[in-house]
């Protein structure tokens, strides 16, 4: 005889809210739908954002635990919410990295950062091109020409965010734009991302004639080089 094996589903909210021991809501929900009667507005409020965190969060019981663990360590330290926003979640669960634009590159960057300005870019690179249905022929296709910048410019951000350097960027009033720009060693330095060997770079040449780096770092598909200030980084080299 074979065997039955029932599929087990994640949880649904009702069972979310069980799980971070928020039983009484949840029976408060359930009588308020029988009856149609409105939650008092505080309790309604409470309910919408603990929803909003369940769609982050997800019904696998691991990514559960890790809320709850979220939860309590910031109640411990002050009775702080666990998320300001949907945004904040995905930062501070590590599924994506915030690069916060500096407007002046000077030490300490984060002195200098502007609030409310700034890039996301995926954890994981790997997941960001499945996600986007990319094959590995769709690289080698002029088409995907702006894309696989995109892709590029993620994979060096997830490698410096693996090499603890925090992430910034940098652009003028007339729209010269640098990728990254990193505390290095105590110097501020530019870095410029390009997908392929042609690395023609006018921002980073502004950058560089306005601030005078101790130097500047360009990665891309060209070997490792240092000329006129600028270090050339192949992609496979970026740390």
């Amino acid at each position: 005889m074979g065997k039955y094996i029932e599929y087990l589903y994640p949880f649904d909210f009702e069972e979310f809210l069980w799980s971070v021991e928020e039983n009484l809501l949840s029976e408060k929900i359930i009588e308020s739908y029988k009856n149609n009667r409105e939650l008092i507005n505080p309790i309604h409020q409470k309910a919408l954002k603990l929803y909003r965190d369940y769609l982050f969060v997800g019904g696998m019981p691991a990514s559960i635990i890790e809320y709850k663990k979220k939860n309590k360590l910031l109640n411990e330290n002050g009775g702080k919410r666990v998320f300001e926003s949907s945004l904040e979640w995905l930062v501070s669960s590590c599924i994506v990295n915030r690069c916060t634009l500096v407007e002046s590159p000077r030490i300490p960057l984060i002195a200098y950062e502007k609030q409310g300005y700034f890039k996301i870019y995926s954890n994981d690179v790997g997941l960001l091109v499945e996600l986007s249905n990319m094959k590995l022929v769709d690289f080698a296709s002029k088409e995907a020409n702006l894309y696989k910048g995109m892709i590029t410019e993620n994979y060096v951000a997830q490698t410096l965010v693996a090499s603890r350097i925090k992430l910034n960027n940098w652009r003028s009033s007339n729209n010269a734009k640098i990728d990254f720009i990193a505390h290095i060693d105590g110097n501020v330095i530019p870095i410029e991302v390009k997908a392929a060997s042609n690395t023609k770079a006018k921002s980073l040449k502004v950058y560089i004639e306005k601030y005078k780096p101790k130097y500047a770092i360009k990665v891309s598909a060209k070997n490792f080089g240092f000329v006129n200030g600028i270090k050339s980084v192949p992609l496979y080299s970026v740390h």
